[in-house]
């Protein structure tokens, strides 16, 4: 999810890392080598297919996840749980981290645009302008 808000159209399986800990247990890395593309140039979907035999540059929508939960036996309502979380808390800290980068106007703008046009964004926003508008109208 955060390589889609952030247009990070170019995660290959060399991007992603898994620790040991315990010497036995599998865990993933914490994030690195993660590019905001969407600030520097156009893009869509994702380097990496979700499900073997899936569609190639697939961006992560509600089918997706599903396939992808149906593919690994992981529960959809935990992993759009996570995913959900993972939003709110980009809708929340994102836009001022970006406006306060040093990054260049044009990125800024461009990586703005780019995060509030992200389905999952606009998604999450109507939701919770939707829930809003049903506490207003019960108090």
């Amino acid at each position: 999810m955060v390589n889609e808000m952030l247009g990070n159209y170019d995660a290959h399986v060399k991007n992603f890392g898994v620790v040991y800990q315990d010497g036995r247990t599998p865990a993933l890395s914490p994030a690195y080598d993660v590019v905001a593309y969407a600030a520097y140039m156009g893009g869509r979907g994702h380097a990496l297919r979700f499900v073997p035999g899936g569609e190639k540059q697939a961006r992560l929508t509600a089918k997706t996840v599903r396939s992808f939960c149906n593919a690994t036996g992981m529960f959809e309502t935990r992993v759009r749980g996570v995913l959900n979380e993972a939003v709110g808390k980009a809708c929340a800290s994102w836009p001022a981290l970006i406006e306060a980068s040093s990054l260049l106007a044009r990125q800024k703008q461009n990586l703005l645009k780019h995060f509030e046009a992200c389905d999952a964004v606009l998604s999450w926003r109507r939701r919770r302008a939707g829930s809003a508008g049903r506490k207003a109208a019960a108090a």
